[in-house]
């Protein structure tokens, strides 16, 4: 009987072998890793397509007044549900809630106490102007579901990521 690695080809074919074995397992994590992190951006893309702010416009019909809101945006192409706006208006807590939430962009008018329901702006309307250093009228987060299911929240500072 004779041993099947007597000469130095065997061996090196060997070696050669086991280090591909090796190489192959090293290069599974860093693929892993980049599946991972490629499947976390297309989970959250659908929810980064919303987007809410403080603006103001005039006052149909009352010239040098101006009606305070919120503009809120779906860029994307499925609808958003349940909603949950944190909001301070006049230094106060003032939160809103949409319950569905279809592609475009809305105005939703602030008023002493409540919030009108969402009226669609027109595409090409430029007479909205943000509100973005106004210290008592803020967005200071929300929630919502995207059409998955999956529940999202969004914190000025966190940013967005799955609420528990």
């Amino acid at each position: 009987m004779t041993d099947s690695f007597t000469s130095l080809p065997d061996w090196i074919a060997a070696v050669a072998s086991s280090l591909a074995f090796v190489a192959a397992g090293l290069a599974i994590y860093p693929a892993w890793r980049a599946f991972r992190l490629e499947q976390k951006r297309d989970d959250r893309a659908e929810v980064e397509t919303f987007s809410v702010w403080w603006a103001s416009h005039p006052r149909p019909g009352v010239p040098g007044k101006k009606d305070w809101g919120l503009i809120v945006s779906n860029s994307g192409h499925r609808v958003l549900w349940n909603i949950d706006l944190g909001i301070v208006s006049r230094a106060k807590p003032k939160p809103a809630t949409v319950q569905m939430l279809p592609p475009g962009r809305y105005f939703m008018h602030s008023n002493e106490t409540s919030w009108d329901f969402l009226a669609e702006i027109p595409a090409g309307t430029h007479e909205y102007s943000p509100i973005t250093e106004a210290k008592t009228h803020k967005v200071t987060g929300y929630s919502l579901t995207d059409s998955s299911g999956t529940r999202w929240a969004w914190e000025p500072v966190a940013g967005i990521r799955r609420a528990r």
